[in-house]
Order: C-alpha cells, then structure tokens, then sequence
C-alpha cells in the first residue's frame, strides 16, 4: 500500500536562524544596549545576521521568535527587563521582567520569551535590547541564545 502522492508542499522550516554566546566570565550591558551574539547558524534567505546585534528579516513576512537570557543583575532596587526591537519599535509582547527589590547584588536570573512577529513592505532590523528602570544601571551576561523561524 502507498500513501498520497502529489506535489509536494512548502518547507515550513526552510528560512530558520539559531545565535546564541557564552560570554566566559560575563559581559556588561547597559540600559537600552542591543545584545550580541557572536555565533549562528542559519538556513535559507529570509533572515541574515548582519551585526552581533541585528538580525535583518525578509519584508512581508511573520517569524515566530524566542530567547533566552542568564545574567547577573547588578543593581539592588531596578526593574530589569529584554525585549525585541524591530526597527527602532518595541515588541511589547516580547518583553521578559524582573525586579531585584532589596536583594543584594549581584543576582543571578533568566529572561525569557517567545512571541511572533510580523514585517512590513521593507526589510526588518530586529535586535534584543535590556531595560532597566534607571539609567546606567547594568547587566553582566553570561549567555544568551535567540531563535528566528519565519512561518509560511
């Protein structure tokens, strides 16, 4: 007995990205300072890693995108958060939050999250950027890792 036979449909995997680092003993970001990640591995031609920072993704287009972030916070009394950038314009729904209250620094913790995203008629600069509640405040990073997947 054989199965179906036709043509076949599109590779929703195709155009795909993984970057991700480990920064040894740490790396400081700043405030609204955009992530690098010095390694990636990346399939088809809807999404390019131009800079340690930005990731350039084909117009017209939804990606379905997630991260993870471990860091030291090294500040008492900051809310600190990740979130995407795409094109000079927060995603808020990718935004990943955590307070140090009154703990002593520094505190280890993860920022995570995963959300989609949609491209407009022109090519998408996308970057990971820190926030945090008071400027100059800092992270030291120890390793992150962000995911791209474009969804046909």
């Amino acid at each position: 007995m054989t199965g179906v036979t036709g043509p076949t449909g599109p590779n929703v995997m195709m155009n795909n990205a993984v970057a991700f680092d480990g920064y040894g003993s740490g790396l400081e970001i700043f405030d609204g300072q955009a992530i690098p990640f010095s390694f990636d591995n990346i399939n088809g031609t809807a999404i390019q890693h131009t800079t340690p920072s930005a990731f350039i993704l084909a117009p017209n287009q939804q990606y379905m995108v997630d991260y993870v972030l471990t860091a030291s916070l090294l500040q008492a009394n900051t809310d600190y958060g990740s979130v995407l950038v795409l094109n000079g314009t927060t995603i808020n729904s990718s935004l990943s939050n955590v307070d140090t209250f009154d703990n002593q620094p520094p505190t280890e913790t993860t920022f995570a999250n995963s959300t989609i995203i949609t491209t407009g008629a022109v090519p998408g600069t996308l970057r990971l950027h820190l926030q945090a509640s008071a400027t100059g405040r800092s992270i030291n990073l120890d390793n992150s890792n962000m995911r791209i997947v474009k969804i046909v």
